[in-house]
């Protein structure tokens, strides 16, 4: 359960189990699409997720859910740019 808000600034590699934020959230900041790998049914977050993203067009995985139901999310942006 993470105390505070924690940011993966390289590649985030699911191994064994899930990732609960609680009230915090998980910030992803490395804008490679591939950034996260490794997510499952059984290694996801359960709870908020945050992803810097590219400009341009580009698919990002959001692998979410909650304690009991993995809830993955794959948003395809067709331009953007940084949050």
């Amino acid at each position: 359960l993470l105390g505070i808000n924690e940011t993966v600034g390289g590649i985030l590699t699911f191994t064994n189990g899930k990732i609960t934020t609680g009230a915090f959230s998980l910030i992803v900041s490395n804008s490679a699409t591939t950034a996260i790998v490794g997510a499952s049914s059984t290694n996801y977050i359960n709870g908020n997720l945050q992803r810097e993203i590219l400009a341009g067009a580009n698919p990002y995985s959001y692998p979410i859910g909650t304690a009991s139901v993995y809830a993955p999310v794959s948003l395809a942006f067709t331009s953007g740019c940084c949050i």
